[in-house]
């Protein structure tokens, strides 16, 4: 099946910092289908090695400034063992516009995936480390951390190399900057996972963001543990409570310090005028800034670009 991909993130090649890496969608081959315009895939590189990687795209058009901007986050964040950045910019062949991007892939599964898997002491203190990292040190906020959003990086063959790795930055954002929610700020969003990680209960973020209440999980008397753990669920609790203590202390003058020294996200072009309809004058008139269906736009010859998926079940 032909997935149209064209006029999704328009911007010219010129607007990609000459130090990232790039790839033509011709080089990719579909391998599975995560979800929603989110694939696994695979191509060689200049060294003919074979790469499989994770190509997030801008199908949906009123997505793409979201995709643009987790693009732009994903390209400042340092190589971190306990974050997944970026691969790869992919650009559409004949005319150099930016489709999206690609993140390696990380086979050994989030913590949404297998609730059998024992979860360890290190893992907390690795997710609690990288994220004082994003928010202190780099001035990203996330604001999505979930247990669907965690990778558990498995290729070493011993339990304790074992690496949290955190990803899909889809609700990212510079701190201070637009895209920022302090109700989705981070600290909520690591004891909630934990909490789900260890309970299977997702219940207290069943509610806005802005009525989520922290405390009222920090507070409870026992969690009740479905999932084995590798420490004493009071060690556990006891690290967080402490690590949330301390970030409440220190997060205001952190994030105004950070804030100060960010560069703004540059500016995405606009999306190129398309044929919409053939005037009484028998000329096209063009119209911008519109979403099209495909035949629509094969009829008039607007510029379609194809993305051949096989059938496939989604990915769960």
């Amino acid at each position: 099946m032909s997935t149209p991909l064209s006029r999704m993130i328009e911007a010219p090649l010129c607007t990609i910092p000459r130090e990232l890496a790039v790839i033509e969608l011709s080089r990719l081959e579909e391998l599975e289908q995560f979800g929603p315009a989110v694939d696994l895939v695979r191509y060689k590189d200049e060294a003919a090695a074979q790469r499989t990687v994770v190509f997030k795209y801008g199908m949906i058009f009123q997505r793409r400034l979201r995709i643009w901007r987790e693009l732009h986050l994903l390209k400042s964040l340092p190589k971190h063992p306990n974050l997944v950045g970026l691969d790869r910019v992919v650009l559409d062949d004949p005319h150099s516009q930016v489709l999206g991007y690609t993140t390696p892939y990380i086979s050994g599964g989030t913590l949404d995936d297998d609730h059998q898997r024992v979860f360890r002491l290190s893992w907390l203190l690795q997710l609690t480390s990288v994220v004082d990292y994003l928010n202190l040190q780099l001035g990203i906020v996330h604001q999505d951390i979930a247990p669907r959003n965690i990778l558990i990086d498995s290729l070493s063959s011993s339990l304790e190399t074992e690496k949290l790795r955190l990803f899909d930055f889809h609700y990212g954002a510079f701190v201070g900057l637009s895209g920022c929610m302090p109700e989705r700020n981070d600290i909520k969003g690591v004891v909630f996972t934990l909490y789900e990680i260890f309970t299977l209960d997702s219940s207290y973020r069943s509610v806005p963001h802005a009525e989520q209440d922290l405390e009222s999980v920090l507070n409870l008397e026992e969690w009740p543990i479905r999932r084995s753990l590798d420490s004493d669920i009071m060690t556990f609790r006891e690290h967080l409570s402490a690590w949330v203590k301390q970030r409440d202390t220190h997060q205001a003058n952190a994030f105004k310090n950070e804030a100060l020294s960010l560069t703004d996200i540059p500016e995405m072009s606009p999306p190129s005028p398309v044929v919409m309809s053939i005037g009484e004058d028998g000329k096209p008139v063009y119209e911008s800034s519109v979403v099209q269906m495909k035949r629509d736009a094969l009829k008039f010859g607007n510029g379609l670009i194809a993305w051949e998926r096989a059938p496939a079940k989604m990915h769960r």
